[in-house]
């Protein structure tokens, strides 16, 4: 869930839970990425788990927007919060009541998901979390003409392959989420809490009006799928595929992209194709023969 929302632009999030869940997170991802990952907390303690977590969730967004200043928050809750029944988007619509004269506070976007630790698998939480982006951030639009890529949970430097490929077919697209920058940043002569990078939220909101979706994982459920909830609020045409690794799923991919698109696959993919074929035939002799 929290990979979902490290792909948007400003975004911060926060676990609804005790503190060694956004603990262990952070030490997780900082540790893979090589990079400061923030994760903020709402601490239950054993008086919010027997009262309720609602101070302590309102506390928590309250200090963070103030140390972080985000445009998008997203709200994750934990095996606690869940097992207590804590209505989180009760909780935020409380906030923002209780908010409405700040206005800094009234233009932030805040999307909420359910993600128990026992719930599902860490590839069902991060497709589930997308779907909740889709369905409380996409709006009604008109045409965009273009092209929606549901990323599947991928490395940054995977990701930036990615939109290589879409870049050298020269079109417009939104990649949701777009973790090749906000996860893998450049050395940078000031440190900043959130790093630049991640989808716009302007981009998010106007999925709804693409000429087409393309959803990396055939064996996301209906009700995980953003592309499937595109496809049926929205009208958006759904094309699932695998992750492009290796040649068969990125041959797949490419041609799914220049299908959809009109546009000729680009020359260099063509011969790069070509390359790998015949280093597969060359090495047949050595790799296929009996020992």
């Amino acid at each position: 869930g929290v990979m979902a929302f490290k792909g948007i632009e400003n975004n911060m999030v926060i676990l609804h839970g005790s503190q060694g869940c956004s603990t262990y997170i952070r030490r997780h991802m900082a540790t893979h990425y090589n990079e400061p990952v923030d994760i903020a907390s709402s601490a239950l303690t054993e008086q919010g788990t027997v009262y309720g977590g609602a101070d302590n969730l309102k506390k928590g967004l309250n200090n963070m927007i103030k140390m972080y200043n985000p445009t998008t928050i997203g709200i994750l809750t934990t095996c606690l919060a869940e097992t207590i029944g804590e209505d989180v988007n009760r909780i935020v619509e409380e906030f923002y009541k209780e908010q409405e004269k700040n206005k800094n506070i009234k233009d932030i976007k805040i999307i909420t998901a359910s993600t128990p630790g026992y719930g599902n698998t860490q590839a069902e939480g991060y497709f589930s979390v997308l779907r909740k982006i889709a369905e409380q951030v996409c709006e009604e639009c008109e045409n965009t003409g273009k092209l929606n890529i549901i990323c599947a949970n991928l490395n940054p430097g995977d990701v930036r392959n990615i939109k290589k490929i879409l870049d050298d077919f020269k079109i417009e697209y939104t990649i949701l989420p777009d973790v090749s920058n906000t996860l893998d940043s450049p050395h940078n002569e000031k440190y900043r809490r959130i790093p630049k990078g991640g989808t716009k939220i302007e981009d998010i909101k106007k999925m709804g009006g693409a000429k087409a979706t393309i959803e990396m994982g055939i064996t996301i459920q209906d009700e995980d799928s953003p592309g499937v909830y595109l496809r049926d609020k929205f009208k958006v045409p759904l094309y699932k595929c695998g992750i492009p690794m290796g040649i068969r799923n990125t041959n797949e991919f490419i041609f799914l992209v220049s299908k959809i698109t009109g546009k000729e696959i680009p020359k260099e993919y063509v011969l790069q194709k070509g390359r790998y074929l015949d280093a597969m035939i060359d090495n047949h002799k050595y790799t296929g023969e009996a020992r």
